[in-house]
């Protein structure tokens, strides 16, 4: 291990925010510390997202500086990546670069470190955390890519270092399960595009709206497109093994890999059709008050519904990526895009390592679930954060809504506030009563 280095490249009055380039046996990666002061905090936040162009300076790196918490954000090593940040991501490896940046931080001397994930993110850092916290024992044996575990260049265990705590912000239950959820389930031929018009829930005679964008769907339909959803995503699975095979057997395009193209991912019924997912079903503290009540959705109709055709709504995966990543096997008589329990939702979550309920089942960290009830995202919504706080098997569980927060915790109006300050304000605070100086 390399001792850590660092340079000032932005100061702002009091605050502080410095360069740092990690290097050490776990990875490679560029990140920003984020300081409220000359003086490090007791705890640092470490934080990066998945998809994004640069984690370095994001939401709520500055705001919980500003409340006097270190944030250490950093660039995984697909951020910016030539091949795309799906296209030939490897969910896994992510673990390293996030023990690279464990690691840096413990060795500048804060005396707790703390995960957060934010959409996408959340899978990532419970997924860690797991690994951290039971090594390769937590990766799943039946998982479809068969991902090895982690090993040093002896073939020894490489063992991660375990987080203090997990913040978990606006997240899915799952990458894989994410994608699954809006999924076209219309969609009957993956080469043509080629569409069933009795499950096209952008279609008004089923109960979508084009002048308004919002829907009401009726129960049997729904019923009707979750099959059609969990169908397409097991014929996937299906055909991507089945290609990974003959490239095996040297009948492929290419000699290691291949590509695919999946059309239709923006058609998750919940974002036009607003009376799905509208309440809780458990009471949890409601912020800015922080009285316990019964959340309720406040959510606007997400337009991604325009993308959806378009070559924008499509994802494009290398094979392998796609089992990594993306894949994931669903019981179609069982499957529920809306259930609040795992095991109500009739995705195996043993078929992936990407499972955010999975992982947290087996963390013995504080978590702290915050979720928006404005959030328009195609993947997350209330049901979703009740089921990742539900799945959680440590002591000490949060689970927190702030009123009229969307996906990025910017408010749906002007109604509500100050949506961002309010839940870096319930971030912070769970993270002192924890965590004291």
């Amino acid at each position: 291990m390399t001792e850590p280095s660092a340079r000032a490249v932005a100061p702002a009055g009091r605050a502080t925010t410095t360069f740092h380039r990690v290097v050490n046996r776990f990875g490679a990666i560029d990140a920003v510390l984020h300081s409220a002061g000359p003086r490090r905090s007791a705890t640092v936040v470490v934080y990066t997202h998945p998809r994004e162009q640069s984690s370095l300076t994001e939401y709520p790196c500055p705001d919980l500086a500003a409340r006097g918490i270190d944030v250490f954000a950093f660039n995984n090593r697909f951020t910016n990546s030539p091949a795309g940040t799906d296209m030939a991501t490897i969910f896994e490896a992510f673990a390293l670069d996030v023990g690279a940046a464990v690691q840096h931080v413990r060795a500048l001397g804060y005396r707790h470190v703390l995960l957060l994930g934010w959409s996408a993110g959340g899978p990532v850092m419970a997924f860690y955390q797991h690994v951290a916290e039971r090594g390769d024992a937590a990766l799943s044996p039946h998982a479809l890519d068969r991902f090895p575990g982690f090993r040093d260049p002896h073939g020894r265990e490489l063992r991660l270092p375990p987080a203090d705590g997990l913040v978990l912000r606006s997240v899915t239950i799952g990458t894989a399960a994410s994608f699954l959820i809006r999924l076209d389930g219309a969609v009957i031929d993956e080469v043509t595009g080629a569409t069933d018009p009795g499950l096209d829930i952008y279609r008004a005679e089923n109960g979508w709206n084009p002048l308004t964008g919002a829907a009401t769907y009726a129960p049997d339909f729904l019923r009707r497109v979750y099959r059609a959803q969990a169908l397409r995503m097991n014929r996937l699975v299906d055909e991507t093994l089945t290609r990974l095979e003959d490239i095996g057997r040297g009948r492929g395009r290419f000699a290691d890999d291949d590509f695919l193209v999946i059309q239709r991912t923006r058609a998750n019924p919940t974002t036009v059709d607003l009376a799905l997912a509208a309440r809780g079903s458990r009471e949890a503290p409601v912020y800015p008050d922080g009285a316990l009540d019964i959340p309720v959705s406040t959510r606007p109709v997400n337009h991604e519904y325009r993308q959806n055709g378009d070559a924008a709504g499509a994802a494009v995966h290398k094979l392998r990526s796609l089992l990594s990543y993306r894949l994931v096997r669903v019981d179609p008589d069982r499957f529920d895009p809306l259930a609040t329990s795992p095991e109500a939702s009739g995705i195996d979550s043993r078929t992936t390592n990407t499972s955010t309920t999975a992982a947290l089942a087996r963390v013995a960290v504080p978590v702290l679930v915050i979720q928006g009830t404005g959030d328009e995202s195609n993947s997350v919504k209330i049901p979703t954060a009740e089921q990742n706080a539900a799945s959680c098997g440590g002591p000490d569980t949060t689970l927190a809504f702030v009123q009229g927060g969307m996906h990025n915790m910017t408010p749906v109006d002007a109604r509500f506030g100050d949506t961002r300050a309010i839940a870096a304000d319930v971030m912070a605070g769970w993270i002192r009563a924890r965590y004291p100086a």
